[in-house]
């Protein structure tokens, strides 16, 4: 274990789930006769949830967006779980400043920028803003999910 391969007294170490207990994603289901469970909390099969900050690969997500939506059909639908206040912040940062900032503060910027044009483009083209929720919201969007869309690549370590 990590406790013993560093020396930490087992009593002082936890396992911590990033705030989220695994009882939270426990779904309810019924068990069949014939042995198989069946669920009483289906899930969207077009529903796509990105629940994470933007500078850690929103560009990306959205970059697919059409693809994937093209592929699940027109009613798949990218469900973006965050405060984008950053976002709005970073995009707004003005070019002669961007031109004598640090490379992440240049990257982050123009990851900021594309953003807002991908969200303008597809507005009506199933993207769902929903701003910050508490982890009970986002673990029973998650259970009710195809997937969660992380596609990790942050500017800088967050």
């Amino acid at each position: 274990t990590i406790n013993e391969l560093q020396g930490f007294p087992e009593d002082n170490c936890h396992i911590c789930y990033l705030g989220y207990s695994p009882e939270m994603f426990e779904r309810k289901t019924l068990r069949l006769k014939s042995g198989s469970h069946y669920s009483f909390e289906p899930r969207n099969p077009g529903k796509i949830v990105y629940a994470s900050s933007h500078d850690r690969g929103l560009h990306h997500a959205l970059g697919v967006w059409q693809v994937l939506r093209n592929e699940l059909g027109k009613w798949a639908e990218l469900h973006i779980y965050y405060n984008l206040e950053g976002l709005y912040h970073n995009a707004s940062i003005p070019d002669e400043v961007v031109k004598i900032s640090p490379e992440h503060t240049k990257k982050g910027s123009a990851r900021a920028r594309y953003c807002l044009a991908m969200l303008e483009k597809y507005r009506d083209n199933g993207i769902v803003l929903h701003g910050p929720v508490s982890k009970e919201k986002i673990a029973a969007e998650l259970k009710q999910s195809r997937m969660m869309m992380y596609p990790c690549d942050p500017v800088t370590f967050t």
